[in-house]
């Protein structure tokens, strides 16, 4: 083939010379070709050899999430679709996963306080406060929520540039 597609390798170090891209990953294999593509998210360690060092900035919104099975979840809302509540500062996502009956609640709000700690506790006042006077479905999912940790969520300036070489 032309392509060879490496899944779950985590690079760590990549450099160009004479044409050519060259990776070695965590485990000490090592890569090369005509091109390296990254799709390595958010915390990409491919991104700064295209783009220079960057770090990622806090949005100031917060997300909890949770997992339901559907026996613990009220009948009305055993529904096979997904469901997408918006509402200034914030939104829920619920849907289902797979055919076990599992179901996933993400509740995502803009958050007061500055924080960019990777697991920060949770704040259950804080996220009970946000979806105040929410839709009554909205609030009876939020009990299912874990409320002991939650994500704080990050981007990052828009590139102009997507490629070295």
């Amino acid at each position: 083939p032309l392509i060879d597609l490496v899944t779950s390798a985590r690079i760590i170090d990549v450099k160009e010379e004479r044409g050519k891209v060259y990776a070695r990953t965590e485990d000490g294999r090592e890569f090369s070709g005509d091109a390296l593509v990254g799709c390595d998210g958010l915390w990409s360690t491919i991104r700064p050899f295209v783009l220079g060092p960057s770090r990622p900035r806090p949005t100031g919104h917060v997300t909890h999430r949770g997992m339901i099975t559907s026996e613990n979840l009220p009948p009305h809302l055993r529904k096979k679709c997904v469901y997408h509540w918006d509402r200034p500062g914030g939104h829920m996502v619920f849907y289902p996963i797979g055919t076990k009956g599992l179901y996933n609640i993400v509740a995502v709000y803009n958050s007061k306080k500055n924080e960019t700690a990777e697991l920060p506790e949770g704040d259950p006042e804080e996220l009970y406060a946000s979806f105040a006077g929410s839709l009554p479905e909205i609030l009876e999912l939020l009990q299912f929520v874990d409320t002991s940790k939650k994500w704080m969520l990050y981007d990052r300036e828009p590139s102009k540039i997507w490629s070295k070489g």
